[in-house]
C-alpha cells in the first residue's frame, strides 16, 4: 500500500492522480492504526507527513481493532480512519528504476525516491 514520507511524495502522488482518468472517489493507503493507537506505514517507513481531515483521525475509546485510512481521490486528498474489514479500492505504491542508469554495486536512497502507483 501507497505510503507518504513527505509533502513531496504527496504532492507527486496528487500529480499522478489529476493526470489519470479514475473513477474512483476514495482508495486506502498505507497507514494503520495499531491496537495501542498509534499510526505507522504498512512498509515501516517513518510517520513525518499526514494530511488528516478535520476531526479526523476519529477517536476510538476502548476499540481494539486495527483502523486503516482511506484518502479522497480528489479536493485536498484528506485521510480519514475507517475499518479494515470491508472491501474498498486501494493504491499501492513501488520503487521505479530507470533502466538507462549504469548498474550500482548498491543501491542508493536516490533510486527509490522515484514511485509508480497502483489503483485497484
Amino acid at each position: 500500500l501507497a505510503s507518504f514520507e513527505t509533502r513531496e511524495d504527496f504532492e507527486q502522488f496528487k500529480s499522478h492522480v489529476l493526470h489519470s482518468q479514475l473513477s474512483v472517489s476514495s482508495a486506502i493507503i498505507g497507514l494503520i492504526r495499531q491496537q495501542r493507537g498509534s499510526f505507522s506505514w504498512k512498509d515501516s517507513s517513518p510517520v513525518t507527513f499526514l494530511n488528516w481531515a478535520e476531526g479526523e483521525p476519529a477517536v476510538t475509546k476502548g476499540r481494539l481493532i486495527q483502523e486503516c485510512v482511506q484518502m479522497k481521490l480528489g479536493g485536498n486528498y484528506t485521510w480519514q480512519t475507517v475499518t479494515c474489514w470491508q472491501a474498498r479500492h486501494f493504491v499501492c505504491s513501488i520503487p521505479v528504476v530507470d533502466a538507462s542508469d549504469e548498474p550500482q554495486s548498491k543501491p542508493t536512497d536516490q533510486i527509490f525516491k522515484k514511485v509508480k502507483f497502483l489503483f485497484s
